[in-house]
């Protein structure tokens, strides 16, 4: 069984929030790591996302996204 967000319409994906501190949704994420944002700290300068009151609970998401859309844009 492929995991739960294979499963999830693209468009029902990009409305999740990722970071909830802050309310940065997956859709602004996944488009600057789309746009060359490689590391955690690049997708905070240019979302805020992990800058949060939390500490960054939302860090291993934003992990996994940018290791997903690398493999993507690499053709893996």
């Amino acid at each position: 069984m492929p995991p739960v967000e294979e499963t999830i319409h693209p468009a029902i994906q990009g409305l999740k929030t990722i970071c909830r501190c802050n309310n940065i949704k997956h859709r602004t994420i996944e488009r600057v790591i789309r746009e060359g944002a490689r590391s955690v700290a690049e997708v905070a300068s240019k979302t805020t996302a992990t800058t949060g009151y939390c500490g960054g609970s939302c860090t291993c998401t934003i992990l996994e996204m940018i290791e997903k859309i690398e493999d993507e844009e690499e053709g893996g």
